[in-house]
């Protein structure tokens, strides 16, 4: 988190969701939300210029303009100066007095040879190695003080260094810091966690590492995690927040407020769950910011925390914890009766419970009539509402303790998403809608008018962070098209507009057997199925929507592809390790050839089976081999299917013996452009094999992929939720979405996935339909149900050229999806770079006739090409990356920051 006390606005990194959130630290309300992949480390300009991002799955740093809001540029570290094939990524960051940044790298771009830093100078835009080579370490965290003159890291083993702007120096390494640590606002001050005796312990030490003073602390912290510390701006105070491992907040959980000068306890104030988990990293880092009145923020599950510090007190045990108010429901128009589920009420204390704002605001509502019935439940009475919506309730007690629960109360209900938002127009589909206040007598749920059949109502569960409740609902039957899905109770109504998509159509197409691949050939208008059971290939004609005579090959056909010129169709026949040729225009086998070398069907050296082909130009197929009697082993050849040779003598990358590819390509998962002259691969890394220029671009991945695909533009490339570029760098990461079906991440994924022609959206299948994800933020953007679920094939899905109709294998045969609308989206401008004038093309999706583009504020008219490409004439701007924007006339727009560089 980055606080700016100029704006008065927080900086939230949002890993998970792909966002750099903007929040008003006066009132709490989120100000804009900025696409930032995975973003982590965070923090501001010294002078405020800008807002510094960085990343632990993505090179270099990510630059704010904290006035625009916008993303307005990239540094990255050049590999002379890292001496890394990889880009370097980073978990921290920290803005300096003298205008420098210094950059703590993440594990695996730490160099245990060279110092342990990066130093970056954004002005010249240089990037050099700093700080002590005795100090590396690989995991390093950092804390500067709040005028940016000092720095305080530690390294664990390595210990703790302070180092000092002004007199560009550092101090230690010294074992004494070791724990977690803080500094105070000019430096002169810091403190770490540790043990004497086996006892917890706060030490306090001075900018030399001369001890100060100790404070055993036990009684804030005995076990688990050690806490967070942070300093009061004017010094005073230290700040001893627990870290909620999880972040579910904890009975008695209270932040211990220390004197820095006595070293004692001044008071406590209640605490609630703060934290931010970093999936993925093995890091766990929780950041605070604080303003001139003592007002603690920082990151919390959800959200951002706000922490009165400025009136530490003593308080009474039990302390209460976390609640839930039934029926969170609440109205506009009258009083509703509630009852406050908990722990820890007593008789002896005198409890009120606020609405909405906190205590001290003259919006807030005061509940009335509150009694004690037992140690777990309260009963009162909630004010007649003043605004629709969820708003957050504030527990307090006599004794100065107080708990915020988050969207504790609705007024009305409130539909936080509808998931899936896209289903056939004959109804009958089942959905999901999430939100508050739907656990009431004659709730009724309609989608484009017509009411909708509610299965189940699933109420909150107490002890959750948010009381989200859901309705799972079968669909009515509606027109193609945009439908508004309205819910109502008693209490109120609210209505989602376009909340839901019916198809244009969406249509199940029987038969027998255990359908394995599935391809689109577009000249012909039809559809290849492999039929791993009945030694067959289906085939499907798009024009009569009926199977067409199959075809029989050898034995367990799997992986299918077509020629890029449509002359040949070759299918993999896994039993036998060969494939049939097929001619399409006859629908007859032309030849049968063996897909394995001696060296693959050697068992004791590969044991190999064919996994997978792709097509290469003009009439090759790319090859993939997986060695069973070895561990991730495998081979890669390419076969000429006029011939059947299994040669790849002048593609580089092959072997001396002229038939096996790289080692790197061993195994891979694979996707062709349709043109054939562009192949990605997946295995322990991902790179790119170009046909036409012949060369062979690896990227080091470090992991073992499962699924690829390739946009027709040849540019965009998808590997398992991660999207790579044209150089085969990550350029995002798909977000992780709670109300989504993907949100339970592999659990319910089918391999499959496949990009859009532009490659702007990523359609991955689920059991239950199809997620559709942003590329360019990671985010979900659409979830279409389909009335016939998904088996886990391993190629079950195929687009058309326009990226609006699916088809797909599922349980009882084949589906054919046709989407209504696709959602908008920006995948690339050509070029990016230039000056006024130029005319550039937009390729992406969503795109309608009439479409205006925005280069920052400047709106151009565009020509519409076709629904994935506009082209524009770029308008006279200032130099410089500019934001482009895509505005409908339908009224959706699309926006995406440092699209163009002016030059």
């Amino acid at each position: 988190m980055a606080y700016d006390p100029i704006r008065k606005l927080l900086f939230v990194s949002v890993e998970i969701l792909n966002e750099v959130e903007v929040v008003s630290s006066v009132d709490g309300h989120q100000v804009a939300s900025i696409p930032v992949n995975f973003p982590a480390g965070i923090d501001e300009a010294a002078d405020g210029s800008a807002i510094y991002v960085v990343s632990p799955y993505f090179g270099g740093v990510t630059i704010i303009d904290p006035n625009l809001l916008q993303v307005v540029g990239h540094a990255s570290v050049p590999q002379s100066v890292s001496g890394l094939p990889v880009p370097v990524v980073f978990l921290q960051i920290a803005s300096l007095s003298n205008g420098k940044v210094l950059l703590s790298p993440a594990q695996d771009s730490v160099d245990l040879a060279k110092p342990p830093f990066y130093l970056w100078d954004p002005k010249a835009d240089t990037f050099s190695r700093f700080g002590p080579v005795s100090f590396v370490s690989q995991s390093i965290l950092m804390s500067r003080s709040a005028d940016h003159s000092k720095l305080v890291a530690n390294g664990a083993a390595a210990g703790g260094i302070l180092y000092d702007v002004n007199t560009d120096t550092f101090v230690g390494p010294t074992p004494l810091i070791s724990g977690v640590s803080a500094i105070n606002s000019n430096g002169s001050q810091l403190v770490s966690t540790g043990y004497q005796n086996s006892s917890a312990v706060l030490d306090f030490y001075d900018s030399s590492f001369s001890l100060l003073g100790s404070l055993p602390f036990n009684s804030f912290w005995s076990s688990g995690p050690p806490p967070d510390l942070f300093y009061s701006l004017d010094g005073r105070h230290l700040y001893v927040v627990p870290n909620q491992g999880n972040g579910v907040g904890n009975p008695g959980a209270v932040v211990g407020v220390i004197d820095t000068k006595t070293f004692s306890v001044v008071g406590l104030v209640p605490c609630f769950s703060f934290g931010a988990a970093l999936p993925f990293s093995g890091q766990w880092i929780t950041t605070f910011a604080i303003d001139g009145t003592n007002m603690l923020f920082g990151a919390a599950f959800g959200g951002v925390g706000f922490l009165d510090m400025s009136s530490p007190t003593s308080l009474q045990e039990p302390l209460p914890g976390p609640f839930i108010v039934q029926p969170l429901l609440a109205s506009l128009s009258t009083t509703s009766t509630a009852q406050l589920n908990g722990v820890g009420f007593t008789q002896d204390a005198t409890f009120d419970l606020f609405v909405g704002p906190p205590p001290a605001s003259p919006q807030s509502l005061k509940a009335t009539n509150i009694s004690v019935q037992s140690t777990n439940f309260l009963s009162l009475t909630i004010p007649q509402g003043t605004a629709a919506g969820p708003a957050n309730a504030t527990l307090t007690r006599s004794d100065g303790f107080f708990e915020v629960m988050p969207d504790a109360v609705t007024f009305g209900p409130t539909v936080l998403r509808v998931d899936a938002d896209a289903g056939s127009p004959a109804g009958n589909d089942s959905i999901r809608i999430v939100g508050y206040g739907f656990d009431s007598p004659n709730t009724q749920v309609t989608i484009g008018g017509r009411t909708a059949t509610i299965v189940q109502t699933i109420s909150a569960i107490s002890g959750q962070l948010f009381p989200t409740e859901s309705i799972v609902l079968k669909t009515p039957p509606g027109t193609p098209g945009m439908a508004d899905v309205a819910v109502s109770t008693p209490a109120g109504s609210t209505t989602i507009p376009g909340g839901f998509q019916y198809l244009n159509s969406v249509q199940v197409y029987p038969t027998l057997g255990a359908l394995d691949a599935i391809i689109y050939d577009k000249s012909r208008q039809r559809l290849y199925i492999s039929n791993q059971d009945h030694n067959r290939v289906e085939i499907f004609d798009l024009g009569t929507n009926r199977f067409l005579p199959p075809i029989s090959v050898g034995n367990a056909p799997t992986s299918i592809g077509l020629t890029p010129d449509g002359q040949l169709l070759a299918v993999v026949n896994s039993i036998d390790g060969t494939a049939s040729v097929i001619n399409p225009a006859t629908m007859l086998v032309s030849a049968t050839y063996p897909l394995l070398t001696a060296a693959d069907l050697d068992k004791q050296g590969c044991g190999g089976v064919v996994s997978q082909i792709s097509p290469a130009v003009p009439h090759r197929m790319v090859v993939s081999v997986v060695c069973t009697s070895l561990l991730l082993g495998g081979n890669s050849h390419l076969i000429n299917l006029d011939s059947g040779s299994l040669s790849c003598v002048g593609v580089t990358g092959c072997n001396s013996n002229g038939t096996d590819l790289s080692p790197f390509l061993a195994g891979a998962v694979m996707a062709s452009t349709p043109d054939g002259t562009r192949v990605f691969f997946t295995a322990g890394d991902v790179g790119l094999m170009d046909l036409t220029a012949n060369t062979l671009t690896e990227s080091n991945a470090a992991s073992y992929y499962y699924d690829a695909a390739i946009s027709a533009d040849g540019n965009t490339f998808a590997a398992a939720f991660g999207i790579y570029d044209a150089n085969v760098a990550r350029i995002s990461i798909m977000a992780f979405e709670p109300f989504a079906d993907s949100g339970s991440q592999s659990l319910n994924n089918v391999i499959g996935e496949k990009l859009n022609p532009s490659g702007s959206l990523l359609f991955f299948p689920q059991k239950s339909g199809v997620d559709l994800f942003d590329v360019r933020t990671g985010r979900l953007v659409g979830h279409v149900v389909l009335p016939d679920p998904l088996p886990l094939d391993k190629n079950g899905m195929a687009l058309d050229e326009t990226g609006t109709k699916m088809f797909l294998i599922s349980n009882t045969g084949v589906s054919v999806a046709q989407l209504y609308q696709v959602p908008l989206s920006l995948a690339t401008l050509s070029p990016s770079t230039g000056a006024s004038g130029t005319t550039v093309t937009l390729r992406g999706s969503g795109f309608q006739s009439g479409a205006t583009v925005f280069f920052g504020t400047a709106q151009v008219s565009s020509t519409l090409v076709d629904s994935n490409t506009l082209q524009v004439v770029v308008p006279t701007l200032p130099l410089g990356p500019v934001r482009v924007t895509i505005k409908n006339p339908d009224g959706h727009q699309y926006s995406l920051d440092d699209a163009y560089i002016l030059q």
